[in-house]
């Protein structure tokens, strides 16, 4: 007679899941309210509803993937990513002085270089699972000159902070990882745009220039202090009813938040990526396959890394850099690349939890691993 008794199943992990419903949520009623006196950005809201669907289902399909095919693939992903961002220069078209995105009609915009994030990191995880240091060196360099041309100082920043990650995790020395770091900044500081720099020294002193180049962070700090305790209320806030902050639904979001929600909004933020960060590094910790490891604390690592940069430059801490919120911020091809991440984490909490409920495991061990 055989046995009726099936192991237990679940879609997703529940911590992730909360976490990533909570910030969504979160994410699309604040772009709703920063574009309500708007009325040419009115469709913002739905756009990034759509997205936040495509996002689940991408996440729901990434949790079923194989790593082992996913790290093979990655060449090819990498490749297949660095074309779409070498076709920006040719076909891509210019916002703000600023040639980043790929034209899809209808769909809206493509930006080619918020793919990269992911491929870059398997394709890292793929070099050094084999003790190819220097490769994993090596491809982050032309993602990054690609990106400086564009220009995105921003994203440059965030692939260099997922490759600093990715190898102190594979237990590279940290020195030559800072030497080298430092290194690339300053080369990379020789190719910036005088905008740019004038962002970088408006950083130490906005007041210098109040109503030209400091505008943007000074009026950043009003609409965060005023919020007060409990905020203005929803739809509420001067300083986006005025107008006064630029970009409020992408990189400056957080000051709808701070100035409608006050205290209590901005604690609940914290408080949800504090979740889903903690998760994801307890999956990095307990993960017995060493490519598994390094791939969740990557993931992590860049989503941590992008939050700080933006929670920090909003209030004054970091220069302004361009880095939007992640799962808040207004921006298909950055939701779905931060879902592709988070699913990346679901699959190694998948394989976990069916660990634990003696499941067969797939056990794989990479070449020149032990």
């Amino acid at each position: 007679m055989k046995s009726s008794f099936r192991p237990p199943q679940r879609l997703l992990d529940p911590t992730l899941l909360g976490a990533w419903v909570g910030l969504v949520s979160l994410g699309w009623l604040l772009i709703y309210s920063s574009t309500y006196y708007q009325p040419d950005l009115s469709r913002h809201a739905a756009r990034q509803g759509l997205f936040v669907v495509l996002g689940l289902l991408l996440q729901v399909w990434l949790s079923r993937s194989s790593l082992p095919r996913l790290l093979s693939a990655s060449p090819y992903l990498y490749g297949f990513s660095l074309l779409l961002l070498l076709a920006v220069p040719l076909a891509g078209f210019e916002v703000n002085g600023a040639r980043r995105w790929l034209s899809m009609g209808p769909m809206g915009a493509l930006q080619p270089s918020e793919f990269l994030k992911v491929t870059l990191l398997l394709l890292q995880i793929h070099c050094l699972s084999r003790q190819r240091w220097d490769l994993a060196v090596l491809c982050v360099l032309p993602p990054v000159l690609l990106v400086l041309k564009q220009p995105d100082l921003g994203t440059a920043a965030c692939y260099a902070a997922i490759t600093w990650g990715t190898l102190f995790v594979a237990g590279l020395d940290w020195r030559p990882i800072l030497a080298g770091t430092v290194g690339a900044g300053w080369l990379a500081s020789q190719g910036l745009h005088d905008y740019q720099r004038q962002r970088l020294l408006m950083f130490l002193d906005p007041e210098q220039d109040a109503s030209g180049a400091g505008w943007n962070l000074i009026q950043a700090k009003i609409a965060v202090g005023s919020g007060g305790l409990q905020g203005l209320g929803l739809f509420q806030g001067l300083q986006k009813r005025l107008m006064y902050v630029p970009e409020q639904h992408t990189d400056f979001l957080f000051t709808v938040l701070a100035e409608e929600w006050g205290l209590f909004g901005t604690s609940l933020l914290l408080l949800l990526f504090g979740l889903l960060f903690a998760r994801g590094f307890r999956l990095a910790r307990r993960a017995t396959a060493v490519t598994s490891r390094w791939l969740c604390a990557g993931a992590c690592w860049g989503l941590a890394f992008q939050t700080l940069v933006n929670l920090a430059m909003v209030v004054g801490l970091f220069p302004v850099t361009g880095i939007p919120l992640p799962l808040l911020s207004y921006g298909g091809s950055a939701l779905l690349t931060q879902c592709a991440l988070l699913g990346l984490l679901q699959a190694e909490a998948r394989t976990q939890f069916q660990a634990s409920r003696g499941q067969p495991r797939l056990q794989w061990s990479p070449r020149g691993v032990s």
